[in-house]
């Protein structure tokens, strides 16, 4: 009994020393007022599109991307907004996603030098948040620039056609996320790409709204022993 005592605790305490054994805190902290988090090329990517034909050249409907700020001080509200331009899928873009979807032909994504931001909510005083939103399409009256989602829209007949063809069409928002697995200590970051977010629309029927969530993780780990 003493004999396989002593072995079990020299197995253990092998395990901690070659680091073997992870020990895990997990802390859920609530914020009323959320900080500022800024998305970038490093971070954060997403993409839309409708499915239709030929969406990225000839499009049924524009996408547009908006960063929004709120702010509530002593002289009242003041509302800014800042349209972000959304182009098609790059190689460079293609390079940030693992490879295992293809954005190439099919989505808008948002462009890689871009930086858009996030904090706090409705009822703080200052409150930043993105929204994307599909309208009729309206052929831009600027000249067209090389690299911009900047497409002729699809004929007014096509689009009435079709309509009454299909009166419903998807919306398809993909974006980047990741597993925390904390319990696994050689791969305890999983990347994924989230694509649970698709919508159907009915234009001039029905509208529809949601609001999208990011949590932030922060990780700390102590190799010592």
């Amino acid at each position: 009994m003493d004999l396989y005592s002593t072995q079990l605790f020299a197995k253990e305490e092998m395990q901690f020393i070659n680091k073997e054994t992870l020990f895990v805190q997990e802390y859920l902290h609530y914020q009323t007022d959320p900080s500022l988090l800024i998305l970038n090329q490093h971070n954060y990517m997403f993409g839309v599109r409708i499915k239709q034909f030929n969406f990225l050249n000839r499009p049924l409907f524009n996408i547009t991307l908006e960063q929004r700020n709120y702010y509530q001080n002593d002289r009242g509200n003041q509302q800014k907004a800042k349209i972000l331009q959304l182009v098609p899928c790059t190689e460079q873009h293609q390079k940030k996603f693992d490879g295992s979807y293809n954005f190439t032909n099919h989505f808008n994504l948002n462009k890689l030098e871009d930086q858009m931001y996030l904090a706090g909510v409705y009822n703080n005083n200052s409150f930043s948040f993105l929204i994307i939103y599909v309208s009729n399409c309206v052929n831009a009256t600027s000249p067209r620039i090389l690299g911009l989602w900047d497409p002729v829209c699809a004929s007014q007949e096509g689009i009435d056609n079709e309509l009454k063809t299909n009166g419903a069409h998807g919306f398809s928002f993909v974006m980047t996320s990741s597993v925390i697995n904390i319990q696994n200590q050689t791969q305890w970051y999983q990347y994924y790409l989230n694509d649970d977010h698709y919508f159907t629309l009915v234009p001039k029927q029905m509208a529809k709204s949601t609001n999208t969530y990011l949590r932030l993780y922060n990780l700390t780990s102590d190799v010592s022993l």
